[in-house]
């Protein structure tokens, strides 16, 4: 009798064991930290901090963003608060959908006699409604050399150890074949960059701001078949030309704004 209820309390303990080990595993959630900084050649801070502020961007910035909504909005453009939520799929787990709450805190200040631009933000993300995480991040923007721009990003992210490995790779797994958004704003070139898909294979949206562009061909394009979004802002090109997207079957917008167009072929928008 003894033996037998000495079995019985040894696997109770071992059942709690197992169940405090997959609990720490799968719920109990500790904050890591992510940080990255990037040189924007030639562009001004605010121009920068003004882009990133607006989250309808963020759709082009990050294609994991399904569906958004401002729930919250106040402030002036010096200094702004807003809140919104958004529906994201997993970037390495598309299926996994999680539905976030995001609240942003727009605004400057003077560090060392020099403005810094901040997009501060804190994020509440949720799986099916029963598990949630928060997210903590600062995106810092900075003036480099009065010519260029300093972003840095750290980002504070709740995190259980069994998905550690997702976690990373959801905040900074992405390599250059894995990047799909080309931004160029306040570059002073009169052709598309050349050799562009040496380093991004896999572009799905370029977006060509305020950059003395003149002329763009259907060669430029054509190491870009999944190209989907492609946006002229502010460019000094005259001529869409008729065989531009001959080679983006997948072309779904086409934005073209204050250029200088003079003549659009209309077989350029029926590719």
């Amino acid at each position: 009798m003894f033996s037998t209820r000495s079995r019985s309390g040894k696997r109770k303990y071992i059942a709690g064991i197992v169940v405090l080990i997959l609990a720490y595993l799968f719920i109990f959630a500790r904050y890591q930290t992510y940080e990255y900084e990037e040189v924007i050649k030639n562009v001004k801070p605010v121009k920068v901090w003004e882009f990133i502020a607006d989250f309808s961007k963020m759709k082009e910035l990050n294609p994991t963003i399904l569906d958004f909504k401002i729930i919250a909005d106040h402030g002036n453009n010096e200094d702004w608060k807003y809140s919104v939520e958004y529906l994201e799929k997993l970037s390495h787990w598309p299926y996994w959908l999680n539905t976030n709450v995001g609240h942003f805190h727009v605004h400057k200040v003077i560090r060392d006699r020099k403005y810094v631009y901040l997009v501060e933000s804190l994020h509440k993300t949720c799986f099916y409604g029963l598990y949630c995480l928060k997210t903590i991040g600062e995106f810092q923007i900075t003036d480099l050399n009065n010519e260029d721009t300093l972003c840095t990003e750290t980002v504070k992210y709740q995190c259980p150890p069994l998905l550690g490995w997702l976690c990373r790779n959801q905040q900074s797994g992405k390599s250059d074949d894995d990047v799909n958004f080309f931004y160029l704003t306040g570059a002073n070139l009169n052709f598309f960059p050349r050799n562009l898909e040496n380093v991004f294979k896999n572009l799905e949206l370029i977006y060509i701001y305020d950059s003395k562009l003149i002329e763009i061909t259907s060669e430029d394009l054509k190491p870009f078949p999944k190209l989907k979004y492609f946006r002229l802002y502010g460019n000094p090109i005259e001529v869409i030309r008729e065989d531009l997207f001959t080679h983006n079957p997948e072309l779904e917008v086409l934005y073209l704004e204050n250029n200088e167009i003079n003549h659009i072929y209309p077989k350029a928008l029926s590719h």
